[in-house]
């Protein structure tokens, strides 16, 4: 993006607008001085809590080509199971562990939900409780 603005050059962007991806980091530091709000906002637009047919639940998320904030996700919740790459550049992880899954659900209770997704997880909680 700054590279754009130092162009200032349509062509040069359009040129150039599909190589923005090319010299992303793998990692990159996080500011976890708001981390947990900003986590219940982004679980709130990526998040899913899931209730199986078989009675189990489980949450997963998602994201493209931002592996590290799965893996940050992942940290922060202690979730065992491994990051899968299901397609191109998406990133995604599931668990199914109650630990992990109360885990989830202590963040809630200092970090909650403000939208649509309050519902599902209230019927999630319910189950998990």
């Amino acid at each position: 993006m700054l590279e754009c603005f130092r162009q200032k050059d349509v062509e040069w962007y359009l040129n150039n607008r599909n190589n923005k991806y090319l010299s992303r980091q793998t990692f990159v530091n996080i500011d976890y001085s708001y981390f947990n709000e900003w986590l219940s906002g982004f679980i709130e637009a990526e998040g899913c809590f899931s209730i199986r047919k078989n009675n189990y639940q489980s949450f997963s998320i998602g994201q493209n080509d931002d592996k590290y904030i799965i893996e940050a996700i992942k940290l922060y919740f202690n979730i065992q199971n491994s990051i899968r790459n299901p397609h191109k550049t998406f990133w995604f992880i599931e668990t199914y562990r109650k630990s992990t899954l109360q885990n989830i659900l202590n963040h809630f209770n200092y970090y909650p939900l403000l939208g649509q997704k309050k519902i599902s997880f209230f019927k999630f909680k319910d189950l998990i409780q």
